[in-house]
């Protein structure tokens, strides 16, 4: 009643849970556009930096900051409806003040 559709739309797009028979219904149509689909049996993140990191796809999509610890080399996080998001590149991390010793070698 307030009018703020900008906020409106920011607090339902966070309110969001995708459903089982969505992702299914995405990957039905990825296939019927030739687009190859993985899935994870439970959760994805070492999964998804693996197929970064051998060159299998440029990127990883997740909200999920788990995905730096498995050194995904570029995550992309905070997708909205407008196509925004923010962009993270592990190699870049180390020239942040926080991630000066950061070293992702055993």
């Amino acid at each position: 009643q307030q009018g703020n559709m900008a906020e409106a739309a920011a607090v339902l797009e966070k309110s969001v849970e995708v459903s089982a028979d969505m992702a299914f219904a995405v990957i039905r149509v990825a296939k019927e556009r030739g687009i190859r689909c993985f899935v994870a049996p439970f959760e994805a993140d070492a999964q998804l930096a693996f197929l970064c990191k051998a060159g299998i796809v440029q990127c990883a999509l997740s909200e999920d900051s788990d995905m730096l610890v498995y050194n995904c080399p570029v995550l992309i996080a905070k997708l909205d409806s407008q196509g925004t998001c923010d962009t993270v590149r592990t190699r870049d991390l180390r020239s942040l003040p926080g991630f000066a010793g950061l070293s992702y070698e055993a």
